[in-house]
């Protein structure tokens, strides 16, 4: 990958799927957003063969990054659960296939990619072959994984932080502490009782 930015830092693939994917989809992208949308409604993308691949890589990416972005999951993750969405769905060869071959793409190959990378390369078609193996098999592989991991881990950290905070207040001096965490004395105990007890009109 390229360098980019001031800071001179490396470009991650999840950006340069993400503008790929947009692209095929762009200069049709009212017709490709209705069929998307009438797929989804009446269930006929279940087994891939309505939407072609170009579209299934837009809205995986679409769903992907719904799902992740309100978690707050880095590009690493988006790009791990694509690939497990791609092996499940037994098309990661298609997709890869896709971001090395189409010649209108080639300017954001480059933006992207060095001449000398694979994706550049006619080493591609090799992968390609290799990837298209994985097909032959079944997987089920969990595409929200790392998300419920995320969930589980931020659940853990605010626990760990309310347990750190109820353990930092009982090591505080008892002055400081407040009053509804003393026990109550006896006199106030039975003046609470008997005011709850006969303060009804009668």
């Amino acid at each position: 990958l390229r360098k980019s930015g001031v800071l001179n830092f490396a470009s991650h693939p999840w950006l340069f799927i993400e503008e790929m994917s947009q692209s095929f989809v762009q200069k049709h992208y009212n017709a490709v957003y209705s069929r998307l949308t009438l797929c989804s409604t009446f269930s006929l993308d279940q087994d891939g063969e309505v939407l072609a691949p170009e579209e299934l890589l837009f809205r995986a990416v679409k769903l992907i990054n719904e799902s992740h972005n309100a978690v707050g999951a880095q590009m690493d993750v988006k790009f791990r659960s694509l690939i497990a969405l791609a092996v499940c769905e037994q098309c990661l060869h298609l997709w890869f296939d896709l971001l090395c071959s189409c010649p209108e793409q080639d300017q954001i190959r480059i933006k992207f990619y060095h001449s000398w990378s694979f994706i550049r390369s006619p080493i591609w078609r090799q992968i390609k072959c290799e990837l298209r193996l994985l097909a032959q098999f079944s997987f089920n592989l969990s595409v929200d994984y790392e998300v419920a991991d995320i969930v589980r881990r931020k659940k853990n950290l605010n626990l760990s932080k309310t347990l750190k905070k109820k353990a930092f207040s009982n090591m505080l001096p008892t002055t400081i502490r407040s009053s509804f965490d003393q026990p109550l004395k006896e006199g106030v105990r039975d003046m609470l009782i008997k005011h709850h007890l006969f303060s009804w009109d009668l």
